[in-house]
């Protein structure tokens, strides 16, 4: 499974993290720089426990295709995802 690589993410309207951060404050009615907002510390724990259950997913994804019963023929790339 390939990643964005040199893709212009800019262009295509995919946010940085910075921009996703922003989001994330601003839904939960913070601004950045208020006193309110999350440190790097909390944010850097949130993002890890994102990709763990980003990683619980795609490992669940391959399970399912190794069984035959996975909702995509592309569930046995899943694997390389996680890595």
């Amino acid at each position: 499974m390939g990643g964005l690589g040199y893709f212009d993410k800019c262009e295509s309207g995919i946010p940085t993290e910075f921009g996703v951060r922003a989001q994330y404050l601003a839904r939960r009615g913070w601004a950045e720089f208020d006193g309110n907002a999350i440190s790097d510390d909390e944010w850097a724990f949130a993002m890890t426990v994102q990709f763990f259950k980003m990683s619980a997913i795609l490992q669940g994804v391959y399970k399912r295709s190794l069984q035959g019963n996975a909702s995509s023929s592309k569930g046995g790339l899943m694997l390389e995802a996680t890595k």
